[in-house]
Formats: structure tokens, C-alpha cells, sequence
């Protein structure tokens, strides 16, 4: 049996957390999430999950610095993480050096469907049967 892969959000955004999570869970993927950086922190070290979506401009600690945190422990360092940021009008340095290390950062709004594409191949799963989306409210 094919086990669940977990994703984390943080978010400081809770109707982000739900309209992700909604969209994930659809598609098969347990979702854990965390509503600021420090939250964020301690669910990664707790729950390890398979992949982090990490908002950029979040209280206590912002994505920049998890990342950070997260690349220099060797128990976390492997986690991909895929930035999502309603900063890509002007990408601030930290954000290119973020690019740089090869980190995927998607603007907001973003295209939901591109956005699991951009998950799977994260997680080094075939795209096959997209999208998958929950009926429209």
C-alpha cells in the first residue's frame, strides 16, 4: 500500500492554509500546517514531512530564515521546500539567494494545477491524472 506523503504549510494566512489544504488532500497528500515560522519549525522537527510549502513574509521567524534553519541541519536539509510569496514584483536578495540555492518560489496568486505539478515533481512523482480539484463552492 502506497503511503501518504505529508506536506507542511506555513502560513500566516489561515484561508491560504485551508484553500491549499483542500486542494492537496484531494490529491492525496496529508497536510499538517503551521500559522508563523517558530510553528514551522517545530512541526518540521516533529512530523518530518515530505515537502514544506513555506510562505516568505510570515511572524517570529519569515521563510528565509526557515529555510535557512532547515538547510544547515543535516536531519532537515534534504526536505524540498517550495516558496510561495506575493513578493515576485521585485525579488528582494534574500529571495534571489533563495533561487540560488536552487529553492522553487511561486508567486501569488498562483495557478493551483501548476502548482501540484510543481509538488509532484518535487516529490519525484509522475504528474499523471491532473488535476484532480475539489468541486467549486
Amino acid at each position: 500500500m502506497k503511503q501518504m506523503k505529508v506536506i507542511l504549510i506555513a502560513d500566516d494566512e489561515p484561508e491560504q492554509i485551508l484553500f491549499l489544504q483542500v486542494r492537496l488532500e484531494a490529491n492525496g497528500y496529508q497536510v499538517i500546517s503551521a500559522p508563523d515560522g517558530e510553528a514551522g519549525l517545530q512541526a518540521v522537527r516533529r512530523e518530518k514531512p515530505d515537502l514544506i510549502l513555506l510562505d516568505i513574509m510570515m511572524p517570529i521567524h519569515d521563510g528565509i530564515e526557515i529555510a535557512r534553519i532547515l538547510r544547515d541541519d543535516p536531519s532537515t536539509k534534504e526536505i524540498p521546500i517550495i516558496f510561495l510569496t506575493g513578493l515576485m514584483d521585485n525579488l528582494s536578495p534574500a529571495l534571489k539567494r533563495a533561487q540560488g540555492y536552487g529553492y522553487t518560489i511561486i508567486g501569488k496568486p498562483y495557478d493551483p494545477v501548476q502548482l501540484l505539478r510543481t509538488i509532484r515533481r518535487a516529490l519525484n512523482e509522475p504528474p499523471s491524472d491532473l488535476p484532480n480539484e475539489p468541486p467549486e463552492e
